[in-house]
């Protein structure tokens, strides 16, 4: 299994970096996690698009969704569908996501924490996080177990999602004593100390770098845009 980071920024990149996106590989399974600005570009570089199997979506903030529509307007010149996995909402805060998706580009696949698919060769399951929007994370089982929190706070279906996981991709690079809906460095190394899984630090701030605060802890790794990982 394979993981290319795409994007690591959040809320908006550094110069020349790009928001969340990672693409996961195994086998000739394919799926991209998130969708943020920068994101489409580079996944070119990588794969094919019509060779991507699904992309998911986490949450409907715009640093993780808004290559979605440059991605609908290159599907629609090359007459492709994309399987979307997330979970629709009927509210007003996904409105613009019904009209994004309402037409033959997108196949909207939707999910909630009861919901167990098969896409290609791996499992998906899905967690419900805390956040200050409806956000999921997911665990990908195929050769290996790879986790993506997405954007949360310290929430039980965490340290779910760790449980087992050979690879998390987790938001934990806030600095400790900021007050915001993410986890912080101090809890990264909680979790690095009770869990034997390579974690690799996502959703960085373009002003602030965790490195340092992990600097000895071996089994974290702070996301390096276009750099592969074996997992």
């Amino acid at each position: 299994m394979k993981i290319t980071v795409l994007g690591k920024y959040g809320p908006y990149p550094a110069a020349d970096g790009a928001c969340s996106g990672y693409l996961v590989e195994d086998g000739n399974s394919k799926i991209v996690l998130d969708m943020g600005c920068g994101v489409l570009s580079r996944l070119m570089k990588y794969v094919d698009i019509q060779d991507i199997d699904c992309i998911f979506i986490s949450h409907l903030h715009n640093d993780h969704t808004s290559d979605l529509l440059p991605l609908r307007y290159y599907l629609e010149e090359k007459g492709l569908k994309m399987n979307i996995v997330t979970a629709v909402q009927d509210d007003d805060d996904y409105a613009y996501f019904h009209k994004l998706f309402d037409g033959d580009e997108f196949n909207v696949i939707s999910i909630d924490e009861s919901k167990e698919i098969s896409i290609g060769d791996l499992s998906l399951s899905f967690y419900k996080m805390h956040h200050t929007t409806l956000t999921y994370g997911v665990k990908i089982k195929g050769s290996r177990v790879v986790a993506y929190t997405a954007d949360s706070m310290y929430c039980e279906n965490v340290d779910k999602l760790f449980e087992g996981s050979d690879m998390v991709i987790a938001d934990i690079s806030k600095q400790y004593g900021v007050n915001c809906p993410h986890m912080n460095t101090k809890i990264g190394k909680e979790l690095a100390g009770k869990y034997s899984a390579k974690i690799i630090a996502s959703h960085i701030g373009a002003n602030y770098n965790p490195s340092e605060e992990y600097e000895n802890i071996y089994n974290i790794e702070i996301a390096t845009e276009m750099k592969q990982y074996e997992v």
